[in-house]
């Protein structure tokens, strides 16, 4: 699985683009993972985001799922 960082959490990952080999099936276990590799992550806002769709709650996760990780957008 790849995942892909946007905004400020690219920029404090250091990464755009990272690979997961792990067999992650949830939202929960995602943030879990980037915790453990990015133990400074929590410090920061961001959206877990699953084929383009911002996922609030509790998901499944694929392995052909399309994962980014993105600051939260505020506008109107």
């Amino acid at each position: 699985m790849e995942i892909q960082f946007f905004g400020t959490v690219k920029e404090k990952t250091g990464s755009k683009k990272i690979s997961c080999e792990d067999k992650i099936k949830n939202t929960a276990e995602l943030k879990s993972w980037l915790r453990s590799k990015y133990p400074d992550i929590e410090k920061y806002a961001y959206q877990i985001a699953i084929n383009g769709a911002i996922s609030e709650e509790l998901k499944t996760i694929k392995s052909s799922d399309n994962i980014s990780i993105i600051t939260p957008v505020i506008g109107g």
